[in-house]
């Protein structure tokens, strides 16, 4: 990890300057404390913000629409459609990779897992869902226009 890779708000990879990190402790990073640094390097490990795009739109996701990196990605327009996504597309997407099989079983656990354990979402959803039941969420937010954005997969407990 470069110390020029370190983006605002990189809590776990500004630890990891001059050593190596393994993309799962990348995908924790991002997933469980929304690590901006470890968001970036996921992207482009995977080829970078054009491939994300298509892979939303062989999931059927023709809504989403990625185009920037951290942190310039938080810097919304409401005349813009970069950066930006809806409810309705994003559970869908979520959906269909939690509940329909486009992930294995391994990889289904992993996410639930780290979106269980998601920290930075404790006052949104999960705050108005019944304690009998499980909330999976990631959330985020943007520097303008105080935006705030939760999205979630919740099951009963048990």
């Amino acid at each position: 990890m470069n110390k020029d890779d370190i983006v605002a708000y990189s809590p776990i990879l500004e630890k990891y300057v001059g050593k190596d990190i393994t993309l799962k402790a990348l995908i924790e990073a991002s997933m469980t404390y929304s690590d901006n640094t470890a968001n970036n390097k996921i992207i482009k490990e995977i080829g970078g913000i054009k491939k994300v795009k298509q892979r939303l739109k062989e999931l059927g996701d023709k809504v989403t629409n990625p185009v920037r990196y951290e942190i310039e990605l938080n810097y919304y327009s409401p005349k813009s459609k970069k950066d930006t996504s809806t409810p309705a597309a994003f559970g869908k997407t979520l959906n269909k990779l939690i509940a329909n099989g486009k992930l294995s079983k391994e990889n289904k656990k992993f996410l639930l897992d780290l979106m269980l354990n998601n920290k930075s979402g404790d006052t949104l959803i999960k705050d108005g869902v019944p304690k009998d039941y499980k909330v999976a969420d990631k959330s985020g937010q943007a520097i303008t226009y105080a935006s705030r954005n939760d999205v979630a997969f919740v099951y009963p407990k048990g």
